[in-house]
């Protein structure tokens, strides 16, 4: 009896435990339900409708028409049209120095005279020995004209005379071979007088009175030509068909060769542009002939080389920064009615920040910055540079 009385305690307490727990969950659940029902609020959060946000902020820039020229610069050195090294052309002693370091020379001025003694003694000799076989020569030719008289008159054989003038013929070539060694003797002569090959400015004189020089190998200075000087830079490869359409006129490309003095320029014209492209940087080696009669430009000064490679009347010219490159080519986004519309384009030219291209309406608004986030046809609004906040639209 008492066990049977446990037991059906025990379970009536765990009914009403079961009972208060459901009770509870009932109470919750009533709770929540209202308060959802009150928000009515959609679970993408707030502005998420269609035509709740704004377009793509962007920057445009208008295409304007007007002449655009491609003009390259680039570092230049000045190189000299002819410079000659001046080295004897035969060995010996320095007699007389004739000119001072850095002075103007012309072409077949004296500059160097070297000890000639032992060729002057060889040509003295070559003389004599002519000298000598012209006198037997002339002894040779009465004897022949003598004999052909007295076989005129029947007092000499004829063989005897054929004989006379065999000998003439004989002394005539030794003359000629004597006169041939007087030429030879004064050809090493001459080389004692160093005389300019051409005109300009001397350089610097490493040889005195008394020096030792060796045939073709010491120095006695140089002589660069100064009245007009060469400017050599490089262009780029891609800039050589335009440089060469050029180059086919009639009239050479000017160069505007900017100096070290502030606000100076010389201009030159293009005379050489190299045959191969530098393969380690891409570039081509060209140079300019510039007159330099005041002196202003001297061999191995830096200058800054100016050039026209292209000249377009009328162009359609827009900013770099607004092209885009797609698989069909290059393209720019142009806006329109608030939408960014893709044009295509074709680059004629480039000059540093600024493109000339076609198929492009001239007043064509063109995003420039922002275009990243673009997409074709997409919504977009138009901000100031630097900020994000939209364009207020003028009043009309």
């Amino acid at each position: 009896m008492n066990k049977s009385w446990r037991w059906m305690s025990v379970a009536a307490v765990v009914a009403s435990g079961s009972l208060a727990l459901v009770a509870c969950g009932n109470k919750d659940a009533d709770t929540t339900k209202p308060a959802t029902a009150a928000e009515g609020k959609p679970a993408g959060g707030q502005g998420a409708g269609p035509g709740g946000g704004q377009g793509v902020p962007v920057t445009t820039q208008e295409a304007v028409q007007k002449p655009f020229d491609v003009v390259l610069e680039a570092a230049g050195t000045v190189t000299p049209v002819s410079m000659v090294d001046i080295r004897p052309q035969m060995s010996g002693v320095i007699r007389q120095v004739h000119v001072k370091e850095g002075q103007m020379v012309k072409a077949g001025q004296l500059l160097f005279t070297l000890d000639t003694q032992l060729d002057q003694a060889n040509l003295a000799k070559a003389q004599a020995q002519l000298l000598k076989d012209q006198a037997a020569l002339a002894d040779a030719q009465r004897q022949y004209q003598r004999a052909q008289e007295l076989v005129a008159q029947n007092f000499m054989s004829r063989g005897a005379a054929e004989t006379a003038q065999s000998n003439v013929e004989s002394l005539q070539a030794v003359v000629n071979a004597d006169r041939a060694a007087v030429e030879a003797a004064k050809v090493p002569l001459s080389y004692g007088q160093v005389r300019a090959a051409v005109s300009g400015r001397l350089g610097g004189v490493p040889v005195f009175v008394g020096s030792v020089v060796k045939v073709n190998d010491t120095s006695l200075g140089t002589i660069v030509q100064t009245e007009s000087v060469d400017v050599a830079f490089s262009v780029p490869q891609d800039s050589l068909p335009a440089l060469l359409a050029r180059l086919k006129k009639a009239d050479l490309p000017e160069v505007d060769i900017a100096l070290a003095q502030a606000g100076k320029s010389v201009t030159g014209k293009l005379t050489f542009v190299d045959n191969v492209v530098d393969a380690a940087t891409g570039t081509v080696k060209v140079k300019a002939r510039v007159g330099n009669e005041q002196g202003q430009l001297w061999p191995g000064q830096f200058v800054r080389a100016r050039l026209q490679t292209q000249h377009l009347d009328s162009a359609v010219v827009i900013p770099t920064q607004a092209l885009v490159q797609n698989p069909k080519g290059t393209a720019v986004f142009v806006v329109r009615e608030g939408k960014a519309n893709v044009q295509p384009v074709k680059v004629l030219a480039m000059q540093a920040d600024m493109a000339a291209v076609s198929g492009l309406e001239p007043g064509s608004k063109v995003v420039v910055d922002g275009r990243q986030n673009v997409r074709p046809n997409a919504p977009v609004s138009e901000v100031k540079p630097g900020s994000d906040k939209p364009r207020a639209e003028k009043k009309s």
